[in-house]
């Protein structure tokens, strides 16, 4: 049994939760409901030990986190839990890798440790990405992976925060039938933090954490009590779930219901809106009638988009695309998760450029900061100490006195109906649908012609949920056009005027008028529960840039010759091709390591031109190598040019001879990083070094440095360009203005991005210990692994072939 009682959490002054008590039973299935910021997530904290109690008690199958780190491991152990934010709970770089990384910590061999693997990424519906990097996962895959992740360790129980918000509907479908087999054939206890009607409807008893004193009874029985204890009577945004989840039970159509409960709560969000709207103080036109949008839709088109194709390296992810979003429409866009939208959302607003085609706002190419587009993470778009600073940042860039900054920022605040004692927090401090909330309204400071949002709802509660639906269709009423990511298209329905999907990377038109779960699928695209993912493109691009590179030199290429060599033999044969490439005096020797060099390319299907690319950073540099061995100035150059200055072909030779070495280095260090990956460098070091453990070496500490360092690599790039990309999304330029102007736009960037790293690492830190990381794991050394045989000859080949080329150039010496 999972018990919390009488439990009190606070942050400074502000106490978070108060006497709240509750308990999971094995085989039950509690819903945990209530508005954004009434301490759902920081229940689930405490529910699974990341986070102590200041009052009260957590019993977890009799063991109490409080008494001891030994206790506090072993709940971690028994309780698993999935965030809102699949970004901050991946460890590691490969996905199978992310999966195995809590059953390793427990100490299991390689053979369990890969069949829990494979089974989590089957019961998630990704068994066919075992070999894929976590970084090129849309948030709905990386989703998925976080919760193999977690029923990977085999736990006891199951916090879930929000976990199907970001899936598309025919997923969620799959994930409400898992976590009831889950519960009700495996008989694990689940704690389900959610806002949708559909899952509540599921549970077997619900719990509003606002009145955690209460609770319901047995959800089949449907008896009085239950339906009043559950969530019949909770104030704002819980009522509405209530509404719908009663509509939900006696029909069994919880997705319609919802949209009418929706529809309630809508009536008295915009009431709001019109309230604001009297004081002067909306951003839009406070008019929320329902209906149909397409009386309002205008014939003068304000974005267009034009045979767009775009591509992540070979990878196509959007091909030949073209829509028309016109003033005062509301369009939605949806397809499965990793079909593409948030990459067709980052070019529409000007962020990234398409391979080929146009985008038009207005009939002219958009610049960043003139299409207000929302990420679908609202983390990823922060970067400020404050709300106010965040909602400010764009009429800043505009040039906006303070008196008109102040103004946009608290008439957008209303808008999204945020509550304004909140400006002064820290947005990284919010709950979900705070963050939410703020992140619409740093883009409405905008007053842009356009806006996209990317699921605008989600993690939201019911009632803010409508204030959403009813904000965007102000917008549209004064004549912006809005394109709506979304997969819960029957909900938006009612305020659009169009549904088009993408699909294999193209657009469809579909109908607006049907309803269910899976109505957004043209054609019966989408994927069946249980199915891989249909859309192999990447989509997560949160700050809508391309995904982040693995390692610093590049990133990891699966199923080449080269990836499915041992990383031991790969360290061993680049230390050797290091020590040759650069005891190699003649030409001829060289040559022969570039012809090796071109057979190891060919091994990890990479192409010349992407060492090219990697020598850009010192182009300079090697092109100063060459010309100053060349250039002579001390008038003994064999050729004469002016004076004292010539031209010495020896000291040209030694440069040319310089700097091939270097592109050699680079080019054999660029095949490694391309096949391998970083747990399975820090894994390859750790096997190396074993022998050293005899004599007192911490290896196992040292792999874990090791790892966390080639994880840290692609995270600073990562943050930069998350940074990067939410400032430019509000109208900063990188490129333009004068040199000193542009230095100032790249300083703002660098407090926030130290002050971002410090923030992954933290979350880096909480995730690796919530799946049992701690000092014996880390000092646990992996068990003897022999290299297979073709390993072994690929091994002896490569030494005995640097060996041979070493052997050449120490002869030529001689002669």
């Amino acid at each position: 049994m999972l018990e919390v009682k009488n439990v009190t959490v606070g942050y400074g002054d502000v106490e978070v939760l108060s006497g709240a008590s509750l308990s999971v039973a094995p085989g039950e299935l509690v819903a945990l409901v209530g508005d954004n910021g009434s301490g759902k997530s920081t229940l689930g904290r405490v529910m699974c030990a990341a986070q102590l109690v200041d009052g009260g008690s957590v019993v977890v199958d009799g063991h109490d986190p409080s008494v001891s780190e030994l206790e506090r491991l072993r709940v971690r152990a028994l309780v698993g839990r999935v965030c809102q934010d699949p970004v901050g709970q991946i460890v590691s770089s490969l996905v199978f890798d992310e999966v195995a990384f809590g059953p390793r910590n427990l100490g299991l061999d390689d053979a369990e440790v890969e069949r829990r693997v494979l089974a989590a990424l089957d019961l998630v519906g990704m068994l066919s990405f075992a070999d894929r990097v976590t970084t090129e996962l849309s948030g709905g895959q990386q989703q998925r992976i976080a919760l193999a992740g977690a029923l990977a360790m085999h736990p006891s129980y199951l916090v879930l925060d929000e976990p199907t918000a970001q899936l598309d509907p025919s997923a969620r479908a799959g994930f409400r039938d898992l976590f009831s087999r889950l519960a009700h054939e495996s008989h694990m206890g689940i704690a389900l933090i959610t806002h949708d009607p559909a899952e509540i409807a599921r549970a077997d008893c619900v719990i509003d954490v606002a009145r955690m004193g209460v609770r319901s009874g047995d959800a089949s029985a449907g008896g009085d009590r239950a339906n009043d204890a559950r969530v019949g009577d909770v104030r704002g945004g819980g009522a509405c779930e209530g509404d719908a989840f009663k509509g939900a039970q006696s029909t069994g159509d919880a997705s319609l219901d919802s949209v009418r409960s929706f529809d309630a709560c809508a009536s008295d969000a915009c009431a709001v809106s019109e309230d604001n709207a009297s004081e002067g103080g909306s951003l839009m036109a406070a008019t929320c009638a329902r209906g149909g949008r397409a009386d309002i839709v205008h014939a003068r088109p304000v974005l267009e988009l034009d045979g767009i194709f775009y591509s992540y390296g070979d990878r196509p992810v959007l091909t030949d695309v073209s829509l028309r979003v016109h003033a005062g429409e509301v369009v939605l866009l949806a397809g499965a998760s990793g079909a593409g939208k948030s990459t067709l959302a980052s070019i529409a607003a000007g962020l990234v450029a398409p391979c080929l085609g146009e985008v038009r706002l207005c009939g002219a190419p958009p610049v960043p900061g003139d299409v207000g587009l929302a990420f679908q993470q609202p983390e990823a778009q922060f970067f400020l100490d404050t709300v106010y600073d965040e909602i400010a940042y764009a009429p800043r860039n505009l040039s906006c006195d303070e008196a008109e900054v102040d103004r946009r920022v608290h008439a957008a605040v209303r808008t999204v109906g945020l509550d304004e004692g909140l400006l002064s927090s820290s947005p990284f401090e919010l709950s979900g649908g705070q963050a939410r909330r703020v992140a619409l309204a740093s883009v409405l400071s905008l007053d842009a012609p356009a806006y996209i949002f990317d699921e605008p709802s989600a993690a939201l509660d019911a009632k803010g949920r409508a204030f959403a639906r009813c904000m965007v269709e102000g917008l549209s009423r004064e004549g912006r056009a809005v394109l709506v990511i979304t997969h819960d298209v029957d909900e938006w329905a009612p305020v659009s005027s169009r549904v088009v999907e993408l699909a294999d990377g193209s657009l469809h038109e579909c109908d607006r008028g049907a309803t269910g779960a899976d109505s957004f699928a043209c054609d019966g695209r989408a994927s069946a529960p249980g199915e891989a993912p249909r859309g192999d493109a990447s989509s997560h691009v949160p700050s809508g840039g391309a995904a982040t590179p693995l390692t610093a030199l590049g990133g990891y290429t699966p199923h080449t010759p080269a990836a499915r060599a041992d990383a031991r033999v790969k360290l061993i044969l680049l230390l050797l091709a290091t020590v040759g490439v650069f005891s190699a005096q003649s030409p001829v020797v060289l040559l022969a390591w570039a012809v090796v060099l071109f057979g190891a390319l060919g091994a990890a299907r990479m192409r010349p031109s992407r060492i090219l690319r990697a020598m850009r950073p010192v182009a300079i540099v090697l092109a100063f190598t060459l010309i100053a061995n060349l250039v002579s100035c001390d008038g003994r150059a064999t050729i004469e040019l002016a004076g004292p200055v010539g031209l010495d072909p020896a000291g040209g030779l030694r440069g040319l001879l310089a700097v091939m070495r270097i592109v050699l280095l680079v080019g054999f260090s660029l095949v490694v990083a391309a096949s391998t990956t970083g747990t399975q460098l820090s894994d390859a070091c750790v096997r190396l070094l074993r022998p050293c453990a005899r004599w007192g070496v911490p290896v196992g500490p040292l792999g874990t440095v090791l790892s966390l360092a080639l994880r840290f690599i692609p995270l600073v790039s990562e943050e930069l360009n998350r940074i990067r990309l939410a400032q430019r999304a509000r109208g900063a330029s990188f490129d333009n203005g004068t040199v000193i102007e542009r230095i100032g736009v790249w300083a703002s960037v660098l407090t926030p991005l130290m002050i971002g790293l410090f923030r992954r690492a933290d979350r880096l830190a909480e995730a690796m210990s919530a799946r049992c990381y701690d000092a014996v794991s880390a000092g646990r050394l992996p068990a003897p692994r022999p290299l297979g045989s073709l390993d072994r000859r690929v091994l002896v080949v490569g030494t005995g072939l640097a060996i041979a080329l070493s052997a050449v150039g120490a002869f030529a010496q001689l002669w």
